[in-house]
Parts: structure tokens; C-alpha cells; sequence
């Protein structure tokens, strides 16, 4: 399934006003180095509103990139050994019609300029290159990015603020964006016209998807799930709400919209804190306009499914009104806190939190007395062992059950270190952090396992371990895996792919993208540079 992002800052009224800049990328595709070298350092990339700049010395490297790399900008010779830059340019545009094409010729032959004018380019510039002429034609295509993107920034956001007729196959040439004719997926087409399904995310406090992380996205979704060409609206209605909007050309089945939801979430580590809802399957404006609506109503559930998660938006959660503790389990509660049995009291906790995730209860009066009720026990039982502190009112702040699982099991903890109990939670990130460390190159290291080697849920060992090391479990993987690579790296003889390998990454260019996160150069210019 080919993917298009259309991502759409909110309009004044949701995003203050704001209008989101996009991130433009260009790619310099010339097999002579001099000249390819040449327009790199001598044009002002940044300053004629270009953030990214890659090369690459034919079109078949070119094609390469592309998925990874996105670029928005291809300035291109024609004529190169193998496929020509007009083949790559016409390939290119399939994909991402709203890229802009830059050609470069040795050549003046009529030819090349009438394919150059049939793909919309820019510009033909001859050589030997003139760097004011082949400026001015960047800083136009760069004008017809921005102009492109801010167009499209509204859509959305006009759909699921008001009510409006009309089909979401309009949307597609509204919008500007290509409209498939043909179904790639080898399915019948037995529904005419454009599909949608609206996912909500919803943070908790501040928080948004960046443009990096939904063009990743698109990436991803094309290669997980093929098909046809799919289009996707973003916008960004405040500090802590989103919406994105998907369409393709067939109904959306409850597997693919959970498929999405979990790529959704993917781009999001433990500490992030997301929730989302969707919608069923829309064919108008107005059918997205009430779906935003419903999506928001089934917020509720982050209750019962917890940050992290997704649920469909005809999902309705369960009104507790009754989960008082009896006496007697109160007072066996006590006793395992005498006793400094951690991990039996977070076994308790843990029960009566599943009872009611299972229950799909919403975090309401009921639900929020039943943890009072322990958590006054443990503060008493502070008072009576090591003088009470006081913690925070994280019963009346918590917007989940798992959070207030979580809160109760951290506050159980630091009552029994205070009181003696066992274990620590110093020796536990100890444990956790030499165990990533002496199994970098293992793939299925994850936060839930490492959650299993010390007997905790795995969602307060993502909090203990920020706590204690400023750190989520995953960026403290990913580190030391590259810092792995970095020490294999100083020897020349092992191989770009072994070095991938033995850091746990299988795919090779992911692994040079994120070495370049953090390093700020690619692997091959760190090793030159060692």
C-alpha cells in the first residue's frame, strides 16, 4: 500500500494560531563527483529553506533511498549510465506526486526538455551550472512545497469542526492528491469512491506526532501492508489531542484498522503516554465529523485499556458503582506489608487492577476509592514504621487504572525500603542495565522481558528506570547497542553488516539511520574519521 502524508497543522482556532513549517528534504542525483560535490557545497541549501541534502551517484542508488529518505526535491541529471533521470523522476512521482523536479544537462536537446516540461519540473538548467540559476530554481520549488502544504493544513480540521456534505472522493481532488484509477491489491473493487478511517490520539499532558515520526510512519505502513495507493490527513487540534485521517479505496476491516493503530503506536516509546480511538468505516465529510466526535466520547476507555493502547470508538466502558474492600482483605493487606512481602502485595494489586480492566471499567469515584482505601494502609503503615511522608495525590490525578496499579505498587515499594523490606529499587535498574549490556545483540530484548527478569509489571519498570536514570528502557537499548557498533567500528576489517548484527539491528540501513541520530555522521564517515 503506497502512502502519501499529508500532515495539517490546526487552524487558528485549535493550534493558536500556529502554521506548521514543513521539513523539506532534497537529493542531489549526479554520477560526476565534481560536479555532484560542487552543487552541495556551493549552493546555500539552508538559506533557500532546504533542511535536508543527500546525494547519490546514479539513479539506481537513488531508488534506493527513497523509502528511507522521502526527499521532496530531486535535482537530477538526465543522462546517467543505466536509468536516465527522467525514468527515476517518473517512477519518483508515481509515489509522491507533490515532489518537485530539478533536471541538470550536458545536453540542450529538445528531447530531455519536453520530457522535463511532461513531469512538471521546475527547471532545466544546462551545464556548466550557473549556482545563481540553479538557486532561484531551488527557492521556487521550495515556494511550491510550502504553498502545496499549507493548502492542504485545513482539511481536516474543517471536516471535524463542522458538518458538511459531500464525499470523501472529493477530498482526494480537493486536496490536490492523486487519486488512484487502478487497485493495485488484487482485490475486486466493489465499492466505488475513497474510504476512510479517523484515528484520535490522545496524550497525556502535552504531546503530539511529529512530521518525522508520520513520514516514518508512512514508510512503514507501505511496506507492512500492501495494496493500493492510501492517503493520510493529519492535524494537530491542540496540546494534547490528534487526528489522522486514512483513505483508501476499499472498506476498512476491523484487522487493518488495528494493523494501523498499532504502527500508529509504534512511534511511540513507554514514557510517551497515547492513547487512540477509531472510527468504523467513512465515506463522507459528515460521517468523519461524527466519527471525531464518537472517537472523543470513547476517551473514557483509557480507564479500563490504559495509555498505550487502542480501542474502537463504539466501545463503551462499564460504570462501576460499588468496589469497597471488605475488612478481612484489608487486614491481609496490612499483614503482607508487615511481613515486607513486595512482591505478594504487588501480586494483590495486580489482581484486583486486572478485575477490573477486565470488567472495562472507567476510572470514576468507585474506582479511585477502592485505591484510596490501600493506599491508606501503606501510609499508615508508613507512620507506624518510618515516619509518614507525604506523597502525591496520584488518586485523584491518575486517568487510568494501570496508573494507579503503577502508583500503589511504587508507593508499596518505597515504604518497605524505608522499613527494610526486600530488595531495592538501586539493585533492580542494576540488574536490568547489565543485562541489556551483555545482551546488545539480542533481538527480542524488550521492555517486557526485562519487565519479567525482576518480577515487575512492565509498566513500572519503565518508571522506575526513567526515575533512577533520566532514561526510557528503550533509549538506553538503543544506546548502548550503538555504542556497541561505535567500538566494533574501530576495526577495519569487520563489515558494515556484521557490525548491524552485532548491535541487534537486522536491517542495516535503519541501523545507519539511527547511528546517524545520535552521532550526527554515518557509519562509514565515523569509521574514516576513527
Amino acid at each position: 500500500m503506497e502512502i502519501s502524508p499529508v500532515r495539517a497543522g490546526a487552524a487558528a482556532d485549535g493550534n493558536n494560531g500556529r502554521i506548521e513549517v514543513k521539513t523539506i528534504r532534497a537529493i542531489i542525483v549526479e554520477d560526476e563527483a565534481t560536479i555532484r560535490n560542487g552543487m552541495l557545497r556551493h549552493v546555500m541549501w539552508n538559506e533557500l529553506g532546504v533542511d535536508e541534502v543527500e546525494t547519490a551517484e546514479n539513479a539506481e542508488q537513488a531508488m534506493g533511498m527513497f523509502e528511507m529518505y522521502r526527499p521532496d526535491i530531486i535535482l537530477s541529471d538526465i543522462r546517467m549510465p543505466g536509468m536516465y533521470g527522467t525514468e527515476l523522476c517518473r517512477a519518483y512521482r508515481q509515489w509522491l506526486p507533490d515532489c518537485q523536479i530539478i533536471f541538470v544537462s550536458g545536453y540542450s536537446d529538445k528531447e530531455y526538455l519536453t520530457s522535463a516540461i511532461r513531469l512538471g519540473a521546475v527547471s532545466y538548467i544546462e551545464k556548466p551550472i550557473d549556482v545563481e540559476e540553479l538557486s532561484g530554481a531551488i527557492q521556487t520549488a521550495v515556494s511550491r512545497i510550502q504553498h502545496i502544504y499549507q493548502q492542504k493544513q485545513a482539511i481536516l480540521y474543517s471536516m471535524i469542526n463542522a458538518e458538511q456534505d459531500g464525499s470523501l472522493s472529493d477530498l482526494a481532488e480537493d486536496g490536490g492528491l492523486r487519486r488512484d484509477s487502478s487497485d493495485l491489491s488484487g482485490r475486486d473493487r466493489t465499492d466505488e469512491g475513497r474510504h476512510g478511517l479517523l484515528v484520535n490520539l490522545f496524550f497525556l499532558g502535552a504531546g503530539h506526532m511529529d512530521e518525522s515520526s508520520r513520514e516514518d510512519m508512512a514508510g512503514l505502513l507501505n511496506q507492512e501492508i500492501p495494496g493500493e495507493h492510501l492517503t493520510v490527513f493529519s492535524d494537530t487540534i491542540d496540546a494534547g489531542r490528534q487526528a489522522l485521517l486514512f483513505l483508501a479505496n476499499h472498506r476498512w476491516d476491523p484487522e487493518t484498522c488495528e494493523q494501523i493503530c498499532r504502527c500508529v503506536l509504534s512511534f511511540f516509546d513507554e514514557t510517551s503516554s497515547v492513547f487512540l480511538s477509531y472510527s468504523g468505516d467513512l465515506t463522507t465529510r459528515r460521517e468523519v465529523f461524527h466519527a471525531y466526535r464518537q472517537n472523543l466520547n470513547a476517551f473514557q476507555n483509557v480507564g479500563w485499556s490504559g495509555w498505550n493502547s487502542f480501542v474502537s470508538a463504539e466501545m463503551r466502558p462499564s460504570e462501576l458503582r460499588e468496589t469497597t474492600l471488605g475488612e478481612e482483605e484489608l487486614a491481609s493487606f496490612c499483614q503482607l506489608l508487615r511481613q515486607g512481602k513486595k512482591e505478594r502485595l504487588a501480586e494483590r494489586i495486580d489482581r484486583e487492577s486486572n478485575k477490573l480492566m477486565q470488567e472495562h471499567a472507567c476510572v470514576n469515584f468507585a474506582v479511585r476509592h477502592l485505591y484510596y482505601q490501600l493506599d491508606q494502609k501503606v501510609s499508615e503503615f508508613e507512620k507506624d514504621f518510618a515516619g509518614m511522608k507525604k506523597s502525591p495525590d496520584y488518586i485523584g490525578q491518575s486517568t487510568s487504572i494501570a496508573e494507579l496499579r503503577d502508583h500503589l505498587i511504587e508507593h508499596v515499594e518505597e515504604a518497605l525500603e524505608q522499613t527494610g523490606g526486600e530488595g531495592g529499587s538501586g539493585a533492580i535498574i542494576r540488574t536490568v542495565c547489565e543485562y541489556i549490556e551483555s545482551h546488545t545483540n539480542d533481538r527480542e530484548l524488550s521492555l517486557n522481558r526485562l519487565a519479567g527478569l525482576v518480577s515487575l509489571t512492565p509498566s513500572y519498570l519503565s518508571a522506575l528506570f526513567h526515575k533512577k536514570t533520566g532514561k526510557t528502557v528503550v533509549q538506553y537499548i538503543n544506546d548502548t547497542r550503538l555504542q556497541k557498533a561505535a567500538e566494533l567500528m574501530k576495526d577495519p576489517v569487520v563489515k558494515l553488516y556484521q557490525v548491524a548484527d552485532a548491535a541487534g539491528y537486522d536491517d542495516v540501513k535503519y541501523f545507519a539511520r539511527q547511528f546517524r541520530k545520535k552521532y550526527g555522521v554515518s557509519p562509514s564517515q565515523y569509521r574514516d574519521s576513527q
